[in-house]
This record gives structure tokens, sequence and C-alpha cells, in this order.
């Protein structure tokens, strides 16, 4: 197989898909950490809310971005595999039908 076809690692679930890109956008929303939001943020102010709520909307944008930045590129990578190995079959087959010939050649040959 071509190196720069290698099919990426996918991760198992759609939640380990969400934490490994929401992880290094913001790691408060990965789903580990976002249940004790509450408790860490329990003394903030409207204000301190209001702009780590802007904060997390601006995250999930990104999170949007780098989510079809993912897909686009597994959906690359995966054309590009399918058609080496197609090509590859194709190849394989095309020396096999070269050997078969050449051998119902070479009685008439000698």
């Amino acid at each position: 197989m071509d190196q720069k076809h290698q099919i990426p690692a996918i991760p198992a679930t759609g939640k380990d898909l969400y934490n490994l890109l929401m992880l290094s956008i913001e790691p408060e929303l990965t789903t580990d950490q976002f249940s004790l939001l509450k408790t860490r943020y329990q003394n903030e102010t409207q204000e301190q809310a209001k702009a780590r709520a802007e904060k997390y909307s601006k995250a999930f944008i990104e999170y949007e971005k780098a989510y079809i930045s993912f897909v686009e590129k597994m959906n690359r990578d995966l054309a590009g595999y399918r058609k080496e190995q197609f090509q590859s079959v194709e190849n394989e087959e095309r020396e096999q039908r070269m050997k078969l010939i050449t051998n119902m050649e070479l009685p008439f040959v000698s």
C-alpha cells in the first residue's frame, strides 16, 4: 500500500471523535469535563458566565470546522486507497492474462 494513502485511525465512536476534535479546541467541552462545569463555575458572575458562553459558542463553531475537515480528509484518503487498490487488482489481472497468453503461444513458437 502506498504510504500517502494509509487509512487514518478512525475513532471507535462518535463520542470519541467529538472528544478528539474538541480536546484541542476547548477541553472544558469534552464529554468527561462537561459535567464538572457547574461546580467549577458556581461562583462566576453573570458577566463571566456570558463571556464563557461566548467562548463556548466560538468553540462549537471551530468544532464544526474541524469536523468537516476531518470528514473531508477521511473521504480523500479512502478514495485514494480505493483507487490504489483497484489499480493493483487491474495490474494483477493484466499480468495474469499476459502469462496465460504467453503460455498459450509457447507451443506454437517452438
